[in-house]
């Protein structure tokens, strides 16, 4: 009776131990297949957002492109004041670049709208391109608000290619012999002036940008030159 009952005892405590490593195993088995499921869908929910992305991205350009036409067609003209304007980067960046073209000829034969190596002249049409693409391709995720810093920014660039364009021109229609009136861009009253819409428009966007990530706004900043 005694051996039958510690047989028993061992048994019941074998099955027990059998039935708790099964359900260990189980465990095991179910959380590795859990974090499997959780990383495919993960990496589904970033695939379908990133095509999601590039499609909406891709249908927004071609509905701007086709203001972009119409606006070029009608010869709508951008102003601040007019909130029936229209920015058509494309036109306005063109423009920038015929104008800076018309100095710098041998910096324009075969020469891309943006890539490659900057051409001598137009680094700030390049720069103006570059600002275009990025904002081109992560439009989606830029709120409406922060592109309207963006603009303001680049409208000031294309009003610091205008400054400078003018000043070269003028240098090159004055005489050999005549001593230029001014050394340099800044020299001039628009230069300034322009040069300080820069500062102020860069400061405006670089501060929307760090409040926008929650980045301390006391960060270093650039210096003001020619103040």
């Amino acid at each position: 009776m005694a051996g039958s009952f510690w047989t028993r005892v061992a048994l019941t405590t074998y099955e027990k131990l059998l039935l708790a490593l099964v359900v260990a195993l189980a465990v095991a088995a179910l959380t590795v297949l859990s974090d499997r499921l959780k990383s495919v869908w993960s990496t589904a929910q970033d695939k379908l957002f990133d095509d999601r992305i590039k499609a909406y991205s891709e249908l927004l350009q071609d509905a701007d492109d086709a203001v972009s036409e119409v606006a070029l067609t009608y010869g709508v003209r951008y102003s601040s004041s007019d909130p029936a304007s229209f920015e058509d980067w494309r036109s306005i960046i063109g423009a920038e670049r015929e104008k800076s073209c018309k100095l710098y000829p041998d910096s324009c034969k075969g020469s891309g709208s943006s890539g490659g190596s900057i051409p001598n002249g137009l680094e700030i049409v390049s720069s103006l391109e570059k600002l275009q693409e990025a904002r081109k391709m992560y439009r989606l995720l830029i709120p409406n608000h922060l592109d309207t810093y963006v603009s303001n920014f680049m409208l000031a660039v294309a009003r610091a290619n205008d400054v400078e364009v003018a000043f070269v021109t003028n240098l090159r229609i004055q005489k050999p012999t005549e001593k230029p009136s001014v050394n340099s861009t800044i020299d001039l009253p628009e230069g300034r002036e322009s040069w300080k819409n820069i500062l102020s428009t860069y400061r405006a966007l670089s501060d929307e940008l760090r409040t926008t990530l929650g980045l301390d706004l006391t960060a270093a900043k650039p210096v003001a030159i020619g103040k």
